[in-house]
């Protein structure tokens, strides 16, 4: 597993192959990641899409787990009681440079 910057969304784990030359790990292909790469399925598995839509309707108050943060949360500063059917957000804190936010 390899760890590739996508801007706003971080770093994200790409599986990539492996193979061994002399006891260490060779990573992708001729020295290279490759840019789409098949993987098998079992007849259990599936290679849908992740695909969702939200009313943020919910009895909880939880969001459903197709929505990430990207870090813990603070339930301090989202909502979706105070205004029902929207998923509210707050900034925590105003930040006056780039290195505090």
């Amino acid at each position: 597993m390899l760890f590739c910057d996508n801007k706003s969304v971080g770093r994200t784990p790409c599986l990539i192959p492996v193979t061994w030359e002399d006891g260490w790990p060779v990573f992708g292909e001729q020295g290279k990641l490759p840019q789409r790469m098949p993987i098998p399925m079992t007849e259990k598995q599936s290679s849908s899409l992740i695909v969702n839509s939200d009313e943020f309707h919910s009895d909880t108050g939880t969001v459903g787990l197709v929505w990430q943060w990207n870090h813990n949360p603070d339930n301090e500063h989202w909502s979706l009681t105070e205004r029902p059917g929207y998923l509210r957000l707050r900034n925590g804190k105003i930040c006056t440079n780039l290195e505090d936010a």
